[in-house]
């Protein structure tokens, strides 16, 4: 009797015990999609990125067709970057374009605090940049975390410098302070979404 009541008994499974070629493939799958997160934290670096991941994958920029006067044919993967921050893959087909295509659309998405143009003032001896978020971000997850930079300067003759500090273990980070909990009364009393407001989002960068 006491045999049957045991097979009778559910026995709970792990389903990563049961699939275990899905759990691979899975965490292969978002072990890349971290990376692609990692090297694209702006719309600039996810484009360039793209376009990398791309080109491994036999597209060739469309530069390419029209420096060599080349028509572009049947089976061809061809991919187009505009002004740096979008991007347009597409292979052709049997059939012109004139008469319809196929087209899947993707936002990059790249949820950031950007600086002011004129974001560097001081308080308290204490060096600041102000910064306006950019993107459905909760605020209250920016303060008091390592932050980077990853940015693009243009200067007069038109060339363009890349910056990025922050992501190597040797760089400086930037943060957004916080008070003390003994000192923030009446922030801790609001709502979590009021408690941080985008004017306190400024950067320490220096004392």
């Amino acid at each position: 009797m006491e045999t049957d009541k045991l097979k009778l008994k559910k026995q709970g499974r792990n389903v990563w015990d049961v699939l275990l070629k899905e759990k691979n493939d899975a965490f292969l799958f978002c072990d890349g999609y971290k990376l692609f997160l990692d090297k694209g934290k702006t719309e600039r670096e996810a484009a360039q990125n793209i376009a990398a991941l791309a080109e491994k994958e036999g597209y060739k920029c469309i530069d390419y067709y029209l420096e060599n006067n080349m028509e572009i044919k049947t089976g061809d993967k061809v991919y187009s970057v505009y002004k740096g921050k979008q991007v347009v893959l597409f292979k052709m087909g049997s059939v012109n374009p004139e008469k319809g295509f196929l087209m899947i659309g993707s936002h990059i998405d790249a949820p950031r605090l950007d600086l002011k143009q004129s974001p560097l003032y001081e308080d308290g001896k204490l060096s600041f940049f102000k910064t306006h978020y950019y993107g459905g971000i909760k605020k209250y997850q920016w303060i008091t975390t390592p932050l980077a930079m990853h940015g693009t300067i243009v200067k007069e003759d038109g060339s363009a410098v890349k910056v990025c500090i922050g992501e190597d273990e040797k760089d400086p980070v930037f943060f957004i302070t916080d008070l003390l909990p003994h000192l923030s009364k009446d922030m801790m009393g609001k709502k979590i979404g009021e408690a941080v407001e985008g004017e306190m989002l400024n950067l320490l960068i220096g004392s």
